[in-house]
């Protein structure tokens, strides 16, 4: 095992890093003074791995899989949700594009709640008749999130840009993808995916030297052996410089939009890391809140609600400026304008960006789900904590032509008669 404590010079936060020769890897973050104590288990394992190679195989996967699992294994036959609520600690878990993750906070009981937490993947609880059962019970999840205006406005658009990707399908899977989730589904990925070499443990709190050995030396085996892990693959999507608009009809008073734009992939994590720092500060600089558009646009009344993201993984890379408002055409008009010809040369502006979104960094190293959240995300992008002031302060941002070059559309959701 080998253990490195890395320290941040512009956060003065630090943390203890154990490797194991199994390819597990356990994280200490200390928060000296904290009440409550956290833990999260994270695997490298989510909605998009549907395809790829297992000793030596390829394999396909149904849609949601990835959720279905989380599902099982969480509130299982066994019940360990129901186990840790009676020993004090708050469950959670969620299943996005990349990982899937399972969490806790307690004032009490640490230890014992994490031995159940850690015994998620070594004792599966579910059963043949338990997994036809939960059909029914995602199945209803679908719907609920097919009926939620912004969700379906936005997964439309995203849909359309990725025919092939799995980015582009619901997490959660299809109603038609959930008939053919069965056990041997279920078993097939915990075999290939949840294994040591894919997996974080991260706890953050207020531990004692001995409390930490403790938890070292009590790892069940599972996590010290070596086990085959799967590779993922990822289809390739071709890329135009089309626009479409999709508008679909719904009985609602304000209408929700999403203008997405379809970026190439990055070549490597670092490269994709890199450049959602370079799309985070343009993002806000062009539309954030303190921006001309931001504040022409609401002063006028044209939203009500507005957001602009970047958001990337293996094999795609997306920005969304999404929102609620009276004058959505006006807007995807203002938004195509904007992005065809970006103004941002002003450095002292970006400046003033840049640090803002540092400020807005370093305050959330007062939330422990904050940090954990932050941490295992980029854990399993390869890339650390720590790294993103540094990367962010010497960022030069670049403004070339081909900055939002890609395929777009304009998903709409309003009345008919708007």
């Amino acid at each position: 095992m080998k253990k490195e404590r890395i320290i941040d010079s512009m956060s003065r936060e630090s943390y203890v890093k154990y490797s194991f020769p199994s390819g597990f890897t356990l994280v200490h973050y200390p928060k000296k003074g904290r009440f409550l104590k956290a833990a999260y288990l994270s695997v490298g394992f989510g909605s998009t791995d549907l395809q790829g190679n297992f000793m030596g195989k390829p394999f396909s996967i149904p849609e949601g899989t990835a959720h279905f699992l989380e599902h099982k294994l969480f509130e299982g036959e066994e019940d360990l949700f129901e186990k840790m609520s009676r020993l004090g600690a708050s469950v959670n878990a969620f299943t996005s594009h990349d990982l899937t993750c399972y969490y806790f906070n307690t004032p009490i009981h640490f230890q014992a709640s994490l031995d159940l937490l850690l015994q998620i993947p070594i004792k599966p609880g579910y059963t043949r008749p338990g997994v036809i059962k939960e059909r029914n019970i995602i199945a209803h999840e679908i719907k609920m999130y097919q009926d939620d205006v912004d969700y379906h406005t936005y997964h439309k658009g995203l849909s359309y840009l990725y025919p092939k990707h799995p980015v582009g399908r619901d997490i959660a899977g299809s109603l038609e993808s959930l008939e053919r989730i069965d056990k041997d589904v279920l078993d097939f990925a915990v075999k290939s995916y949840y294994v040591p070499s894919n997996m974080l443990l991260f706890i953050i709190g207020d531990f004692s030297e001995n409390e930490i050995q403790n938890t070292i030396e009590t790892l069940p085996r599972f996590y010290l052996d070596k086990k085959p892990s799967a590779q993922s693959f990822y289809p390739e999507e071709e890329n135009d410089l089309s626009h479409q608009r999709l508008i679909s009809h719904q009985d609602i008073s304000t209408a929700s939009f999403s203008y997405l734009i379809k970026l190439p992939a990055s070549e490597s994590r670092m490269a994709g890391f890199n450049k959602s720092i370079n799309y985070t500060i343009i993002l806000d600089f062009l539309f954030g809140e303190g921006s001309a558009f931001y504040t022409h646009h609401y002063e006028k009344g044209d939203f009500l609600d507005f957001s602009a993201d970047y958001s990337y993984g293996p094999g795609y890379g997306v920005i969304s400026l999404s929102g609620e408002g009276r004058s959505p055409f006006i807007l995807e008009e203002a938004i195509a304008s904007c992005l065809d010809k970006p103004k941002i040369a002003n450095e002292e502006k970006i400046l003033r960006v840049k640090r803002r979104l540092m400020g807005r960094y370093l305050m959330g190293f007062n939330s422990l789900s904050g940090i954990a959240g932050n941490f295992t995300f980029l854990h399993h992008r390869g890339v650390d904590l720590f790294n993103y002031l540094p990367l962010m302060e010497k960022t030069l941002v670049s403004s070339d032509g081909h900055l939002f070059k890609g395929a777009s559309c304009f998903s709409l959701t309003m009345k008919e008669s708007l």
